[in-house]
């Protein structure tokens, strides 16, 4: 396999995450593989060198886990945009403090190689039904402090019957902090 063919890698760095989503597979207990943590020296590891880096999209899915969850979340991050990666990564912005937030946004802003799907599937009102033990004012806070630094992403909102209700609301909030709303 020529590593240099490749332009797309989907990290799962941590199977935790601090919501309990019916749709999960974590949260309905299969039987699966999981991992507590990929530290930035596994991740040095396995893309030692700035020419398996460069170009590359890599991916934090969060299949089974949010990666902010993850300690070194922040720094795999800079590790991989400072030798030429760009890093999207989808989180459902419940967990960090705003320090995290503004250092991630500002990353972002500064180099535009950083990309975050927020999965806020409500507003206040509906989105801790499917995200649950999700805590609204913690999403809240993280998504206007990752903006407010600059940070690029989009609001990725599912539509469920309990949530058609607030789908405008979560738009228009989208809107105003500069995220694409999809």
């Amino acid at each position: 396999m020529n590593l240099a063919n490749i332009k797309k890698v989907e990290l799962e760095i941590t199977s935790n995450c601090n919501a309990a989503c019916p749709g999960c597979a974590r949260t309905q207990n299969l039987d699966l593989v999981t991992i507590d943590t990929v530290t930035l020296e596994d991740i040095m590891m396995m893309f030692p060198t700035e020419d398996m880096i460069h170009d590359k999209n890599f991916k934090f899915c969060g299949v089974l886990g949010d990666p902010i969850i993850n300690k070194d979340c922040l720094d795999i991050v800079r590790y991989l945009v400072a030798n030429g990666g760009f890093c999207q990564l989808s989180t459902n912005a419940g967990l960090r403090d705003t320090h995290f937030w503004e250092q991630l946004g500002a990353l972002s802003k500064h180099t535009g190689k950083v990309d975050i799907n927020f999965c806020i599937d409500g507003h206040k009102e509906t989105n801790h039904i499917y995200r649950i033990n999700v805590d609204w004012d913690n999403v809240e806070r993280n998504i206007e402090t990752y903006c407010r630094a600059g940070g690029l992403g989009t609001w990725i909102y599912l539509v469920f019957d309990h949530n058609e209700i607030e789908l405008d609301i979560a738009e228009k909030h989208a809107k105003q902090l500069g995220l694409q709303f999809a």
